[in-house]
């Protein structure tokens, strides 16, 4: 199928330039088609994507193009604006607008497809001259009859002789993106990597929800990027292994998951993944308290590594506040059990009101 859309050879045997200038609903078609191979986005939402500004009037663009005049460079900058302009205007998916923390929509143009795919843009865009740039400017059309007309048979056989479907075309965009994860995992990770060779691996499996823009938070993430991936569950891993890679990324939502391996073991892990997903959004924890937690510790740990280099550097410490502290302790003078060790700061003699 990438093949037939982008592929300059494809594009003559099949006539699909010839087609796209003179027929605007297969100009429509072969740019809705080409961008299912740099987005993972809803059809919706491909229609939102900004249009670049054409260096030329339409009619001059489709006889430049029909000629071969239309540059490889001219081209490409029409692709790069449409990324300058997704950066600039940045947008989230329509599904998702009620949300926070949802990634902006993603776009992913190879080097080896800019010019291509600006060819393709260029000639939809002639076709539409009410169209000003900024404007949205994608035509979805998922027509089993145009696409035999415009692409042939083989293009039809490919996608099993039904419409054109947008769900499925993200669903192998996406498992493609994990696999690429995944792999690339497994190539540069060197000996810590470790990685067994089935799919819903982290990083593939991040890289797919980001692509996809997902919703973050647990409780949604691992839930619908499944449905995508087919596979939420962090095949093969050890808990350690997970913890460090999604601290990596600062990921703290994942972090329910992993205590909840590390505290029941198989049991938690043999658990299908809706009822998995059910169990983290039941501890009640947000994302953000889960961050906090971390950084109480850390700087709990911090003060503990002070106090006791401290305490080594001065041994009259030990004398006189540390000795103190146990003997109160072992005498029962400080029992305690609140929030705020009051336990520790009685024995110590430290003020809690």
């Amino acid at each position: 199928m990438c093949y037939c859309v982008f592929s300059e050879e494809m594009w003559a045997r099949l006539r699909l330039i010839e087609k796209a200038v003179n027929n605007r609903v297969y100009a429509d078609l072969w740019l809705f088609v080409a961008l299912h191979f740099v987005c993972a986005l809803r059809s919706g939402d491909m229609e939102s994507i900004p249009a670049p500004k054409l260096p030329y009037d339409g009619g001059v663009i489709l006889d430049k193009i029909a000629n071969g005049g239309f540059a490889k460079r001219e081209a490409s900058a029409l692709v790069d604006e449409l990324r300058i302009r997704l950066k600039l205007k940045p947008m989230t998916p329509s599904k998702t607008t009620a949300y926070e923390n949802v990634p902006d929509i993603k776009l992913f143009v190879p080097e080896s497809l800019q010019a291509p795919l600006g060819i393709i843009m260029a000639i939809a865009l002639a076709h539409h001259p009410e169209i000003r740039a900024g404007d949205s400017f994608v035509k979805p059309s998922d027509s089993l009859s145009n696409i035999r007309g415009f692409f042939g048979d083989s293009f039809v056989n490919a996608i099993g002789n039904r419409r054109f479907s947008s769900r499925r075309c993200n669903k192998s965009y996406l498992q493609g993106i994990e696999l690429a994860g995944d792999d690339g995992l497994g190539r540069i990770g060197g000996q810590d990597a470790q990685r067994p060779t089935s799919p819903g691996n982290p990083k593939g499996y991040m890289l797919a929800a980001l692509a996809r823009s997902h919703k973050t938070g647990f409780g949604r993430l691992s839930d619908i990027t499944a449905a995508y991936l087919k596979d939420a569950h962090f095949s093969g891993y050890s808990s350690e292994f997970i913890m460090r890679q999604m601290f990596e990324r600062g990921v703290f939502s994942f972090i329910p998951a992993v205590l909840l391996e590390i505290y029941a073991g198989p049991e938690y892990v043999k658990l299908p993944v809706s009822i998995q997903t059910r169990l983290i959004g039941e501890l009640g924890l947000t994302a953000f308290q889960i961050e906090e937690l971390a950084e109480t510790t850390e700087r709990a740990m911090i003060k503990s590594w002070k106090a006791v280099n401290g305490i080594i550097k001065n041994p009259a410490v030990i004398k006189e506040t540390v000795s103190a502290a146990l003997q109160n302790i072992a005498s029962g003078a400080a029992p305690s059990r609140q929030d705020g060790y009051l336990c520790l700061m009685t024995a110590a003699g430290l003020p809690w009101i």
